[in-house]
């Protein structure tokens, strides 16, 4: 049964989830059947977390059906292939339905409207207007989804009164005007994810007429339509005053949008920073990343359940430590450890840890975690022999930098599946051995090898070998 619908459900559970489906198929409102409940015991008890290639015990058919079919229940009869196929799919409809129940306490507009609409079709009008009145009283977001809810709420208002006497079109407005607004700011996210896809925006149906709403100052008030608004713009056509307008929104609403919604626009402007960090103002935009990515981890917007990212984290560092924020990026690898996932925990920190101390030029801290921890990740391992090279060429230490650069090229030979990286890293190595054939005083020879590290197309460190051999 390892591989069927129904454990691959199941895997995906966490603990308590598990409990709540258990709870669920033991209510008698949800399911009678004894063998379902067994069933759902065993798997619960037995199936692993998340994906695994590792077989797991007593998830055999034989194990199974001992479980579900004790033989009390059987009357000495045999258990057939079939009786546990159709406890699967019983106990599979159950776990759908307790799925979509789960979804629907996530969102309790949705339940509260549906709720209303209930009520107002029985005709139960007192208890109809409590609870609409709950309704309105609920906190609403300010992604697309918020506005179509808006809409149900505002329709939901119009379907209740608009054929009472003397009743009028404003609940009918007010609807128009939240659907327009859902369909806006759809559209505009529509043509975000074109944009990142190489596609063409203006293809996508409401796009041009929601840009030209916009421009015309409709939805003016409405946060989420301002921020896919100047997104959108950043993305297209790569302007500052987009990037600071979406800056600004984006520091006053994010609060307001589904974390899982506003992350990509985060990441839109974020990566925006990061090129534009090669323009000419590297300090200025260095800041303003990092800046994004403070206010992000105070919001908890770039992390997903709670998960941050190992480049995430290796990027936030690298910014922290280039604009001098020494204590503040010892402080984050500290404390964002814990965000990392569990496997990547030990050497992700400990590579930043070694990073922070190679950056301030503390050469032996940097070299004792390089050499004490194995990076198995092939960037990281990468890197971590990229920046022994360094250090070893600036102490000048040659035998320990000629056996380094040996030991890297055959890395470099015996694994091939690291894609553009080799070629980036080889032509790192050649232009080291260049380096450290240079005679003193060989002014053209530097010249040379200069050009040559300008030149090449694919090459590592190439500011630091620059560097290097212009001195």
């Amino acid at each position: 049964m390892q591989d069927n619908l129904l454990t691959k459900l199941i895997r995906d559970l966490g603990k308590r989830e598990r409990r709540a489906l258990l709870q669920w198929v033991s209510s008698p409102a949800h399911n009678t059947r004894a063998d379902v409940k067994r069933l759902c015991d065993h798997l619960c008890a037995h199936t692993g977390y998340g994906e695994t290639d590792e077989p797991e015990s007593n998830l055999d058919a034989q194990s199974v059906s001992a479980v579900v079919f004790p033989p009390e229940t059987q009357k000495g009869r045999p258990v057939q292939p079939r009786q546990l196929h159709d406890v699967t799919s019983w106990l599979l409809s159950a776990a759908k339905e307790w799925l979509v129940y789960e979804a629907q306490q996530n969102d309790p507009t949705d339940r509260q409207i549906r709720l209303c609409r209930t009520l107002r079709r029985r005709g139960c009008t007192k208890l109809y207007e409590q609870e609409t009145r709950k309704l309105l009283a609920l906190p609403l977001q300010a992604g697309a989804d918020a506005y179509l809810q808006l809409y149900r709420i505002r329709f939901e208002a119009w379907e209740a009164r608009h054929r009472q006497p003397g009743s009028d079109a404003g609940p009918l407005f007010d609807a128009a005007t939240h659907f327009g607004a859902f369909v806006c700011i759809s559209a505009l996210r529509h043509g975000c994810a074109a944009l990142d896809k190489a596609a063409d925006p203006l293809q996508l149906d409401f796009l041009p007429e929601s840009l030209a709403l916009l421009e015309a100052g409709r939805y003016a008030e409405i946060p989420g339509a301002q921020v896919y608004y100047h997104c959108f713009r950043l993305m297209q056509r790569a302007e500052t005053r987009h990037f600071y307008a979406l800056r600004d929104l984006l520091a006053q609403h994010s609060a307001a949008f589904p974390p899982e919604e506003i992350r990509d626009v985060w990441l839109v402007a974020i990566n925006f920073c990061i090129r534009q960090v090669n323009t000419g103002e590297r300090a200025v935009w260095t800041q303003e990343a990092l800046n994004l990515y403070k206010q992000g981890l105070d919001l908890e917007v770039i992390m997903e359940n709670g998960r941050l990212s190992r480049a995430t984290y290796y990027n936030i560092l690298l910014l922290a430590v280039s604009t001098g924020a020494w204590e503040w990026a010892w402080d984050f690898l500290h404390q964002y450890r814990k965000n990392l996932a569990p496997g990547e925990q030990h050497t992700g920190f400990h590579f930043g840890l070694a990073t922070w101390h190679f950056r301030r030029r503390e050469y032996d801290a940097a070299q004792d975690i390089l050499r004490s921890v194995e990076f198995r990740d092939a960037g990281m391992n990468l890197d971590a022999r990229r920046m022994l090279v360094r250090i070893y060429f600036d102490r000048n230490e040659l035998e320990a930098l000629d056996a380094l650069l040996h030991s890297f090229r055959i890395y470099l030979q015996r694994h091939r599946n690291i894609g553009y990286h080799k070629d980036l890293n080889l032509n790192f190595l050649r232009m080291v051995n260049q380096l450290i054939r240079l005679e003193p005083g060989d002014s053209a020879g530097r010249r040379k090898l200069a050009q040559k590290i300008r030149e090449l197309p694919m090459l590592a460190e190439r500011e630091w070998l620059l560097e290097k051999s212009e001195q």
